[in-house]
């Protein structure tokens, strides 16, 4: 299958917290993942990443091979391409 997301040495914090800390994780498509983890673990801060919502505090993410650029629109362009549906409790 071919691989649709590629996240390398990405980290995320808020304020000096670092919420989000991956080294390496590939997501390929037509494959389903299941995400879970205690409450405030990053599910939802990494759910935000992959759907070009925030950029990370630092590292790398490709979507169909392509970097995102967060500063040069290409977020912007493949925002359109992700839906995020947020639960609602």
């Amino acid at each position: 299958m071919r691989e649709i997301y590629r996240l390398r040495s990405i980290r995320h914090r808020y304020g000096a917290a670092t919420v989000l800390d991956i080294e390496d994780l590939s997501i390929a498509e037509g494959r389903l993942y299941h995400l879970t983890g205690a409450n405030g673990a990053g599910k939802s801060t990494l759910l935000h990443l992959l759907a070009f919502l925030v950029p990370p505090t630092s590292g790398e993410i490709r979507y169909a091979g392509e970097r995102v650029e967060w500063r040069n629109g290409s977020a912007e362009r493949l925002r359109r391409k992700v839906t995020l549906l947020h639960q609602s409790p």
